[in-house]
């Protein structure tokens, strides 16, 4: 159980450090809103159609910006015309990318979520034995 309590504990601290590494690197980002253009298919790894996402957005000068993704989905998660958040860089705002939660966030959340449920169960099964042990005492 202690094995268990040292890989939560690490999942949390691992989570809470990768958001928090987020937070940094927003602050030192412009986010705007853009559009998608194109849904340019490619071929997934099982041979069905994916789609990655390009949008069109502009700095703080107004000169406009391409973002494509380095990822692809199937089905698509966006439609063109749709608005969606993009974050740059404010020196280079060719170094861009969607804004949003799970993109930025998921990850760490995920780490998070996965290290306290391993420091719950661990709890769990422990007062769970303890509470046994007085409830039902034995017998003979």
């Amino acid at each position: 159980m202690l094995i268990m309590k040292i890989i939560g504990f690490s999942l949390c601290v691992l989570g809470v450090v990768l958001m928090w590494l987020q937070i940094r690197a927003i602050s030192g980002e412009e986010i705007t809103e853009g559009k998608v253009i194109d849904l340019i298919p490619v071929q997934g790894s099982k041979g069905g159609t994916n789609y990655k996402v390009k949008a069109e957005f502009s700095d703080t000068a107004k000169v406009r910006h391409e973002y494509l993704s380095s990822w692809s989905a199937s089905p698509a998660p966006y439609a063109v015309g749709e608005t969606v958040r993009i974050a740059f860089d404010r020196g280079n705002p060719e170094r861009n990318r969607l804004f949003t939660f799970g993109a930025r966030f998921g990850p760490g959340w995920i780490l998070l979520g996965i290290g306290l449920v391993l420091i719950w169960i661990t709890f769990g099964f422990g007062y769970g034995n303890e509470y046994l042990l007085r409830r039902y005492p034995d017998t003979y």
